[in-house]
């Protein structure tokens, strides 16, 4: 028998966001309409991904905690960074094995990584369109304009810092009932972005069960750092999303817009 379409609750978004910044770098982007369960969303693509995230709330309100984001290391263009705040080197890895050790300050360096990665996501309810994710440390400090001179008196087990550079994720708006797969390519990598955006979608509209009560929590680590398949679920603070900045926590640090 032919296939059945799915339901016209479930159908693609009307549009692909596509806006080009200063490296080239495209936008693009599907939604669907659809209950999903970004549990078993996350158990399928992300769970072996060493470097995956999933930034998540059990707040969900106009204002804060509309959406969660997850994703991995899997696109084309993701990198990611690691720093020593005492040897004031950064080591950069890419997806195939490449690493290259930048002895420079980490802030430094992302100021010019972002930068040169301009683009926005005109027409997408949130402002995060790729970028980094990880976690900055308390060791930081040392490196801070504010603190300047300020030495630290421990170290840390863990690096200071650790970024993956999201070129491909998945955002859930728990107001709209929407989810959004954006993917952030050049011309090299933009058909197989666009593949990944269709089996995406086919995922979304036929992987997920109906999703848990609200309040529940799914059985997954509360906590978590990139690097170790982490899932960050903000229950008790106030954080207004996307941008979580917490020290020792999942942050964002998003590509600025794009100049006019």
């Amino acid at each position: 028998p032919p296939p059945v379409p799915p339901p016209p609750s479930a159908a693609l978004g009307a549009h692909h966001t596509v806006v080009t910044g200063s490296r080239g770098l495209k936008v693009l982007s599907r939604s669907v309409h659809a209950s999903v369960d970004a549990e078993s969303v996350y158990a399928h693509l992300y769970r072996d991904d060493e470097w995956s995230y999933w930034l998540d709330t059990a707040r969900v309100q106009a204002d804060t905690g509309r959406f969660s984001f997850m994703g991995g290391s899997d696109g084309p263009l993701s990198y990611h960074l690691s720093y020593n705040v005492a040897t004031g080197q950064v080591s950069e890895s890419t997806r195939c094995g490449e690493t290259k050790v930048h002895r420079t300050k980490l802030l430094p360096l992302l100021k010019e990584r972002l930068a040169d990665a301009r683009c926005d996501g005109d027409g997408l309810p949130f402002s995060f369109c790729g970028g980094f994710v990880g976690y900055l440390g308390y060791e930081m400090k040392q490196d801070c304009v504010d603190m300047r001179g300020s030495k630290n008196r421990f170290k840390a087990d863990d690096e200071d810092a650790k970024l993956l550079f999201s070129d491909r994720f998945l955002a859930f708006d728990h107001l709209e009932g929407r989810c959004y797969a954006v993917a952030l390519c050049d011309e090299s990598c933009e058909a197989s972005a666009r593949s990944w955006l269709s089996s995406s979608h086919h995922l979304l509209t036929t992987l997920s069960p109906p999703s848990p009560p609200s309040g529940s929590i799914p059985p997954v680590a509360r906590a978590g750092r990139v690097g170790s398949r982490g899932h960050h679920r903000e229950e008790d603070d106030d954080v207004a999303q996307p941008e979580m900045k917490g020290p020792g926590t999942l942050a964002f640090a998003p590509l600025p817009p794009s100049a006019p």
